[in-house]
């Protein structure tokens, strides 16, 4: 990996397929803000790494690039392109910039992950074709509007005041949060020429909200992959995981202190593990400080989290939404139990209903959390083990990057053909 300017550039060699090696590569351009940080840049470098063996070659535009972050031991074909102002929504210079860089690259598509930029316009006069790649459930952000402000409003009796007074009329009564939200996803979707959902149901209710015809050829569902480690240790410690980012909207990581709180007593043998970092990660060392529990801790972030894979048992996710979590599938490949609450429709697909390859709790019953992971924990051994070869089977033939990338592949061989 070497820096050049405001560009790095990863430099492993990969074998295109034979009818390829004539041709010249197809360039694709994902945009991110910083890079790598969660779910969505993962995605990325498992798209650019599948796609270099058919000819292309990705570029990344992002406000900021963390080294630091990206996983160990690999080398991904990407050239990650700096953006000057660092601002890759709103900013017109950042646009322009991508712009220059189009036209000197020869890119012929680009894919804002999860954004929508204020100067798509600009982007699409170079004549790329625009892929909007929601990452996520849609539908979610008028509830984060409001979870945000509720949050924002319990930090103090002023703010509170707030809350009550102008935050919660301004998004509840008056709307202006769902207002928001279906200007969100009228205007991305009127933006681009493809638009690419994570699974049927989310793209069931992008038709039905916005009033589109099931059979645009616009809507593509494209489900993220997952490969199995080379190494799964199938005997684990009692301990309990989370990974991913510590934000309070969509992760909230306090529903899972609470639950621990109901049950640690119980289950005296055992620990909670919290792994990774973001901006609610005060909040929850104050409640864990309040509550005085025991045998939690917050292990901050890890750009290697095999470690902590290898030993945990159990994997939680206690979102208020979430998209196609690859934290989830991530534990599932190490052969951890998941316990999620139902509250995004791609859980049935990576969980499903069965029991057989975890468990789904009804939204948002911290106490019925609680005992599901009580539940859990307290399987026999051999259960767990049985349990736990069934998940793995499950990510080996449900998640192959054969199916997924061939979508992305194909999709990018209709625009760029």
């Amino acid at each position: 990996m070497q820096r050049h300017g405001n560009i790095w550039k990863f430099t492993r060699n990969y074998q295109t397929t034979p009818e390829m090696k004539d041709n010249t590569p197809k360039n694709i351009a994902f945009i991110h803000g910083d890079f790598p940080f969660g779910g969505a840049e993962k995605v990325t470098l498992d798209i650019a790494e599948y796609l270099a063996h058919a000819g292309y070659r990705i570029y990344v535009f992002a406000t900021c690039f963390r080294k630091e972050a990206m996983p160990e031991g690999k080398e991904y074909p990407i050239e990650v392109i700096l953006l000057p102002k660092h601002d890759v929504v709103k900013s017109r210079e950042d646009a322009n910039f991508i712009c220059n860089e189009i036209k000197r690259l020869d890119i012929r598509v680009v894919v804002p992950v999860a954004k929508r930029l204020k100067h798509i316009g600009l982007i699409r006069m170079t004549g790329a074709k625009i892929v909007y790649a929601h990452h996520n459930m849609p539908f979610h952000e008028a509830r984060a509007y409001i979870d945000r402000a509720w949050a924002k409003g319990m930090r103090s009796p002023l703010r509170f005041l707030e809350w009550l007074f102008i935050s919660y009329p301004k998004y509840v009564l008056f709307g202006e949060a769902k207002r928001r939200e279906t200007a969100f996803y009228k205007g991305s979707y009127a933006e681009c020429d493809r638009y690419v959902m994570l699974c049927e149901e989310y793209k069931d209710e992008i038709v039905r909200r916005l009033g589109l015809d099931p059979a645009d050829n616009k809507l593509r569902v494209i489900e993220n992959y997952q490969t199995l480690p080379e190494h799964i240790n199938y005997r684990k410690e009692n301990v309990i995981l989370y990974t991913g980012r510590l934000s309070y909207a969509d992760k909230r990581l306090d529903r899972l202190i609470d639950a621990w709180k109901l049950i640690y007593d119980r289950l005296p043998d055992w620990k909670v593990m919290i792994v990774g970092e973001g901006k609610d990660r005060k909040n929850l060392e104050k409640r864990i400080r309040k509550a005085q529990l025991p045998r939690i801790s917050l292990e901050g972030f890890s750009n290697n989290v095999s470690g902590y894979y290898d030993i945990a048992s159990i994997s939680v996710l206690v979102s208020t939404y979430e998209g196609w979590p690859l934290s989830l599938t991530e534990s599932q490949a190490n052969g951890l139990i998941p316990v999620v609450f139902g509250s995004f429709a791609a859980v049935k697909y990576l969980i499903g209903t069965s029991g057989k390859y975890g468990f789904i709790v009804r939204p948002f019953d911290i106490t019925a959390f609680a005992e599901t992971l009580y539940k859990a924990a307290k399987m026999p051994e051999e259960q767990k083990l049985a349990m736990r070869k069934d998940i793995t089977e499950k990510v080996r033939t449900g998640y192959t990057m054969e199916k997924c990338g061939e979508k992305w592949k194909k999709l990018f061989d209709e625009l760029t053909d």
